[in-house]
Protein backbone atom coordinates (compact mmCIF):
# COMPACT_ATOMS: atom_id res chain seq x y z
CA UNK A 1 0.00 0.00 0.00
CA UNK A 2 1.02 3.21 -0.21
CA UNK A 3 -0.02 6.68 -0.27
CA UNK A 4 -3.40 8.30 2.10
CA UNK A 5 -4.33 4.24 2.37
CA UNK A 6 -1.40 3.75 4.91
CA UNK A 7 -2.94 5.92 7.29
CA UNK A 8 -6.12 3.25 7.71
CA UNK A 9 -3.64 0.45 8.65
CA UNK A 10 -1.47 2.42 12.06
CA UNK A 11 -2.49 0.90 15.25
CA UNK A 12 -4.32 3.72 16.20
CA UNK A 13 -6.48 4.51 13.51
CA UNK A 14 -6.89 1.11 12.39
CA UNK A 15 -10.69 -0.43 13.15
CA UNK A 16 -11.23 -3.10 14.40
CA UNK A 17 -12.83 -4.87 11.48
CA UNK A 18 -10.01 -3.55 9.75
CA UNK A 19 -7.46 -4.94 12.18
CA UNK A 20 -9.38 -8.57 12.97
CA UNK A 21 -9.66 -8.70 8.27
CA UNK A 22 -5.76 -7.94 7.92
CA UNK A 23 -4.86 -10.40 11.09
CA UNK A 24 -7.26 -13.02 9.17
CA UNK A 25 -5.97 -12.31 5.75
CA UNK A 26 -2.19 -12.96 7.37
CA UNK A 27 -2.75 -15.85 8.93
CA UNK A 28 -3.79 -17.02 5.22
CA UNK A 29 -0.48 -15.86 3.70
CA UNK A 30 -1.35 -12.85 2.31
CA UNK A 31 1.60 -10.30 3.33
CA UNK A 32 1.10 -6.25 3.45
CA UNK A 33 3.46 -4.27 1.72
CA UNK A 34 3.79 -0.41 2.71
CA UNK A 35 5.72 1.82 0.90
CA UNK A 36 8.91 3.40 2.34
CA UNK A 37 8.64 6.87 1.02
CA UNK A 38 5.39 6.84 2.47
CA UNK A 39 6.29 6.01 5.30
CA UNK A 40 9.47 8.88 5.54
CA UNK A 41 6.54 11.07 4.40
CA UNK A 42 3.85 10.66 6.71
CA UNK A 43 6.51 10.07 9.49
CA UNK A 44 5.16 7.08 10.78
CA UNK A 45 7.15 4.20 12.02
CA UNK A 46 6.98 1.02 11.25
CA UNK A 47 6.00 0.13 15.09
CA UNK A 48 3.25 2.21 14.15
CA UNK A 49 1.48 -0.07 12.27
CA UNK A 50 -0.75 -2.92 12.75
CA UNK A 51 1.79 -5.96 13.25
CA UNK A 52 3.48 -8.01 10.34
CA UNK A 53 3.63 -4.89 7.80
CA UNK A 54 6.37 -5.53 5.27
CA UNK A 55 8.30 -2.42 4.54
CA UNK A 56 9.31 -2.15 0.48
CA UNK A 57 12.25 0.40 0.79
CA UNK A 58 12.11 0.99 -3.12
CA UNK A 59 8.40 2.52 -3.05
CA UNK A 60 5.20 1.20 -3.19
CA UNK A 61 4.92 2.25 -7.15
CA UNK A 62 7.57 0.31 -7.58
CA UNK A 63 6.71 -2.93 -5.92
CA UNK A 64 3.48 -2.84 -7.92
CA UNK A 65 5.14 -2.47 -11.41
CA UNK A 66 7.04 -5.68 -9.76
CA UNK A 67 4.26 -7.53 -9.50
CA UNK A 68 2.95 -6.67 -12.36
CA UNK A 69 5.71 -7.84 -14.05
CA UNK A 70 5.30 -11.18 -12.33
CA UNK A 71 1.73 -11.39 -13.31
CA UNK A 72 0.25 -9.74 -10.54
CA UNK A 73 -2.84 -7.32 -11.45
CA UNK A 74 -3.45 -4.03 -9.47
CA UNK A 75 -7.11 -3.02 -8.70
CA UNK A 76 -8.11 0.19 -7.59
CA UNK A 77 -11.49 0.99 -6.22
Amino acid sequence: MHGPAVKAFTDIQALDKVRNQVSDLQKQGVSFNVCGNTLKVMDLGMDELLAGMIRVDQGGVTRIGELQSQGYLYIRP
